[in-house]
């Protein structure tokens, strides 16, 4: 059983370690808010862009500084990409955040609290079909601690996770590879449920 978990997992990674693997994260220095109350970059001046895996830069603690790209405050970051989704069915989001930070998926939000906040936690849900789903987040510091988490419950989850590499790409695969992925997702959720339920 084990072994074709791992064997499952392996594809869906391997599948999405390629050149449309992980999101784009951009870096500027400042924040604004828009007049749509969206988290804007809008006049700000770029920093850079670096390549993020998962968006997993907290440690638990309420004193972590993240510093982007070597930025320590005052700095606007937002992500972009897409969401690869193998179930369809109800998606659970929550993000701890210092500070504003908002989550859209397919242009909805998602989680929105573009305000001061000291790690704070914040939800939402998104009910997804199955296939690729536009991934846009927005994150600003303004001063001392900073530091950013997205985790997900898949429908059927317990437990809260941290939004995998594995479902995050920069770009939608060409048709084939994507199908192959989500087929290889598919199969490692379905054997982690099984072993869920005789455990």
């Amino acid at each position: 059983m084990k072994a074709s978990w791992m064997a499952a997992l392996a594809l869906s990674t391997s599948m999405v370690g390629t050149a449309w693997a992980d999101l784009t994260a951009n870096v500027y220095h400042g924040w604004t808010i828009g007049l749509d109350g969206k988290i804007s970059t809008v006049g700000l001046d770029k920093v850079g862009t670096f390549v993020d895996p998962q968006i997993d830069h907290w440690d638990g603690t309420n004193t972590y500084r993240w510093n982007p790209l070597g930025v320590d405050e005052l700095y606007t970051v937002t992500w972009a990409g897409y969401l690869l989704i193998a179930d369809a069915g109800t998606y659970q989001f929550r993000t701890v955040a210092d500070d504003g930070v908002q989550v859209f998926i397919d242009n909805q939000s998602v989680i929105n609290n573009p305000t001061l906040q000291w790690f704070g936690e914040n939800q939402g849900t998104a009910t997804l079909t199955a296939g690729a789903h536009a991934l846009d987040v927005r994150l600003f510091e303004n001063y001392t601690y900073d530091g950013i988490i997205l985790q997900w419950k898949k429908p059927g989850d317990a437990d809260w996770s941290i939004a995998p590499s594995s479902v995050l790409v920069t770009s939608v695969p060409e048709p084939g590879s994507f199908a192959l992925a989500l087929a290889g997702l598919a199969v490692a959720g379905a054997v982690a449920l099984r072993q869920r339920r005789t455990q």
